[in-house]
């Protein structure tokens, strides 16, 4: 098969819970908006082998983030949530109880558009979710990959330029994350190493001061759901394994340097994931070990951190609210000049 969905963790095993990217709730939305009338041969043959990995086992499918990504933008707006509705509802309806229709439509039978009725929360109660969702994971995550992409821009000594990413991982409790590990290649990188984590960001070409800043957040938007596959089954609130599926070919590429190792408990009992990073030439040699002993101190700084789950976020939020305002303001400047 010429076209595939890209899953993490990577394997062939039976899929408890499955969390949709972005581009995969889009395909499905179109197959069940339009039936027939949708012909994608890319997007067949990707979901064709995603019912086949599927079989007739049941499957808890959660668009939610994926579903969620077109209404959660970097600058908030108002807006009625109609598209987050139907796009998880079709998501659902198709991966659930109108699995056939989905299998006639990946074999190129006519199929009529699904009708679902999506289920709506309240305006309130999904604007107080989403906001929450940008505070507590997508702030700290952009304000990490500004301080990244800022350094790689303006500091030519590698080391120097990863410590002032460090800084604000520490600042943020992004230490260990993938943030940081894109920061690695991004700065320390081999050319190979360089180039994925700018294909990651879509950023080998400077842009003016909104789409970078956009194509910023929507990296950490990517990363961020990828961890949460990682991270959610920890809390053993999820059927598993939870595997997460995208079409991003980027994206999947840096999944592929990393191999979930289940997780540990800080000293604070709050459950931690744990990848294992396969940096072999990605990494500048020379700087191999000196980035290996910043990922270890920072790995250590997490693990004795006695502070509250409440604690946590809260200086979060407020640190990664001061670290964007500062990057902002300097690639406002960048880019008037």
């Amino acid at each position: 098969m010429t076209h595939e969905y890209i899953y993490f963790p990577r394997g062939s095993a039976r899929i408890g819970t499955l969390m949709l990217d972005a581009n995969v709730t889009k395909e499905l939305d179109a197959v069940a908006k339009y039936g027939s009338g949708f012909r994608d041969e890319p997007a067949r043959q990707r979901i064709a082998g995603l019912l086949d990995r599927l079989g007739d086992a049941e499957v808890l499918a959660m668009p939610g983030f994926g579903a969620a990504e077109g209404d959660m933008r970097r600058a908030f707006r108002k807006t009625d949530y109609s598209n987050y509705h139907r796009r998880t509802a079709h998501a659902r309806s198709l991966i659930n109880e109108n699995r056939d229709a989905l299998r006639r439509w990946a074999a190129g039978e006519d199929v009529e558009p699904v009708a679902v009725d999506p289920e709506s929360m309240g305006q309130k109660r999904t604007e107080d979710i989403f906001r929450i969702a940008v505070d507590s994971f997508l702030r700290p995550s952009y304000a990490l990959l500004l301080q990244a992409y800022w350094a790689y821009l303006t500091d030519p000594i590698p080391i120097r330029a990863l410590r002032s990413v460090a800084r604000v991982a520490e600042e943020t409790y992004g230490r260990g994350s993938r943030e940081m590990l894109l920061a690695i290649l991004l700065i320390t990188g081999t050319e190979t190493g360089r180039k994925l984590a700018l294909n990651i960001m879509k950023l080998h070409s400077e842009w003016g001061l909104d789409e970078t800043l956009n194509r910023i957040w929507n990296t950490s938007f990517d990363l961020t759901y990828t961890r949460l596959a990682v991270a959610m089954p920890l809390h053993g609130s999820l059927p598993e394994p939870v595997v997460f599926a995208t079409a991003d070919k980027h994206l999947g590429k840096l999944l592929e340097t990393i191999s979930p190792n289940g997780g540990w408990r800080g000293a604070n009992g709050l459950p931690m994931p744990e990848d294992a990073v396969d940096f072999d030439g990605l990494v500048q040699d020379e700087l191999f070990y000196r980035v290996d002993d910043i990922l270890s101190a920072t790995r250590r700084a997490t693990a004795a951190n006695t502070m509250s789950p409440e604690q946590i976020a809260t200086i979060r939020r407020v640190n990664a609210v001061k670290h964007i305002e500062r990057l902002e303001a300097n690639f406002a400047k960048r880019y008037a000049a």
